[in-house]
């Protein structure tokens, strides 16, 4: 826990003013998800990541009332859930986005949503056409708001840097076409 305590204090300073989210999804890779992720908060996490609302819940449980981002999918079925536990999911389909209005339109809370792109990984996200029209029909709807974009980046520890920077291109292309998304 000070190890990781560390490096999120140490990547907070080097990443400011921009924030640091860590991530504790699957069990914070065995180490322990509540721990881990209360430890990450104390040293400067602004939040944290999951892959899946259960371990959202799990999180919230616990008593970690800090933001969390569901990385993972996210099923239309769980949105009273997200909504219930005030959590970010990470949206791919209008069908997800308009269950997620509906819900929070009932409590009056807004969801705050993150789109992932898919810029080179072909595992996870939405082209950047497809992620722009989404997030468009997101900005329309009341209930929800479109807080985030990420990608994820295939090869960043590799020598060769050229995907990445495409990568990177990229995200920041689309970036470019919704200056609605807040910056935070």
């Amino acid at each position: 826990l000070d190890a990781g305590a560390h490096n999120v204090r140490l990547l907070a300073a080097r990443a400011a003013p921009a924030r640091v989210w860590a991530v504790v999804k699957a069990n914070a890779y065995g180490h322990g998800a509540i721990a881990c992720g209360r430890a990450a908060l104390e040293a400067g996490a602004a939040g944290l990541a999951v892959v899946c609302v259960d371990e959202g819940e799990e999180l919230r449980q616990a008593g970690i009332g800090a933001p969390i981002l569901v990385v993972g999918y996210t099923p239309p079925s769980d949105a009273e859930r997200v909504v219930s536990l005030r959590l970010r999911p990470t949206v791919g389909a209008p069908e997800l986005v308009e269950a997620l209005a509906a819900a929070a339109r009932r409590t009056g809370w807004t969801v705050p949503l993150h789109l992932e792109l898919e810029s080179g990984l072909n595992r996870h996200g939405l082209p950047p056409d497809r992620l722009v029209s989404l997030a468009e029909k997101a900005r329309a709807m009341e209930g929800v708001e479109v807080e985030g974009l990420f990608t994820h980046f295939a090869a960043a520890e590799e020598g060769d840097q050229r995907f990445t920077r495409r990568q990177l291109d990229v995200l920041r292309e689309v970036s470019a076409r919704l200056p609605f998304v807040k910056e935070r």
